[in-house]
């Protein structure tokens, strides 16, 4: 998508699969904000096993099948994969390195993190980490739904990770240690 009649055409698609105009305004902005950045917006439905991708090489960010298909789940990729866009930023967009932006991290980052057994590169996982905690972080005018409160599970990666562990390893630590704690509290 490289043009505003390009960008319209696809808010009507939007809007004729019942996304709110709070929604439109949303998904508009991150693919306004990318064009001013000059990252490419690329919607491919052939893309499968991934929401979206961002690539810093091309500085393109690609919205997949998936994504395509789920008004929430297209707002909370565009949030998860703009923060990558912003983490190539600060590094400079003419070079593919990213660096975390220093957003604070949630349960919810650590478990999507951990669930999507990300590689075991620390780099790239303080990136995901980042991107997925913002993801659940910002509001997604899509989704009318409340989060429940975090499990003690999630409260103990989150404390575990804050005292310098792994994020991986705080997860799984946290997973053995929750039964035990709610076993003692009952």
């Amino acid at each position: 998508m490289k043009t505003s009649a390009e960008l319209d055409e696809f808010l009507i698609g939007l809007g004729a699969n019942g996304i709110s105009s709070e929604g439109l305004a949303t998904v508009e902005g991150y693919i306004r904000s990318c064009w001013d950045k000059g990252v490419e917006i690329v919607l491919d439905p052939s893309l499968q096993g991934a929401y979206g991708t961002y690539n810093p090489e091309s500085n393109t960010l690609t919205i997949g099948a998936p994504a395509l298909s789920d008004n929430i789940q297209l707002i909370e990729t565009f949030e998860h994969e703009f923060i990558h866009v912003l983490q190539d930023e600060i590094d400079g967009l003419s070079n593919s390195s990213m660096s975390p932006l220093g957003l604070p991290v949630n349960a919810e980052g650590f478990q999507a993190v951990s669930a999507a057994n990300i590689t075991s590169d620390p780099r790239i996982q303080a990136l995901e980490l980042e991107a997925h905690s913002a993801e659940h972080a910002l509001d997604n005018p899509e989704n009318t739904l409340m989060r429940a409160a975090c499990p003690i599970e999630q409260q103990l990666a989150v404390s575990y990770a804050a005292e310098g562990l792994d994020p991986l390893e705080a997860s799984l630590q946290a997973s053995l240690d929750a039964p035990l704690l709610e076993s003692f509290f009952g």
